[in-house]
């Protein structure tokens, strides 16, 4: 019996790989290391303000009306306030066409009087046109 139990336990021994011609089980290899992350996130931006609107026509020419009024004695600073090709009409005074034009024919019609002074008193304004009233008191 003990013979009979023997080669079982040497027949298990060799069924399982015991005294087998195949080469030991090794380890598997160790895993590669991971790749680096690449940062996909995009670069910061400078965040630019936006534009400040534009102004209106109409707030463009109240602005250059406000102007005109503190500068009423001065010929050249109120010529500098219209376009190069601007018209200008007064009641009373001839056409001035360009910008010196409207420079000479206010310095002629600042000539007629001293002491002047005026004030915008109502102004109205659609689109690209305004009409002003004003009050001028001069001697």
């Amino acid at each position: 019996m003990r013979s009979i139990v023997g080669v079982m336990v040497l027949g298990l021994v060799m069924g399982c790989g015991g005294a087998s011609d195949q080469p030991p089980v090794q380890a598997p290899p160790a895993p590669a290391p991971p790749a680096p992350v690449v940062d996909t996130t995009p670069a910061p931006t400078a965040t630019v303000a936006p534009p400040a609107p534009k102004p209106s026509m109409a707030e463009m020419q109240m602005a250059a009306l406000k102007t005109m009024t503190a500068n009423m004695n001065d010929a050249a600073k109120v010529a500098a306030l219209y376009a190069p090709d601007a018209v200008m009409w007064m009641p009373g005074f001839p056409e001035s066409k360009g910008r010196e034009a409207i420079q000479k024919g206010y310095q002629d019609w600042l000539a007629m009087m001293s002491n002047m002074q005026s004030v915008n008193t109502r102004s109205w304004a659609k689109g690209n046109v305004i009409a002003v009233e004003w009050v001028t008191t001069a001697t």
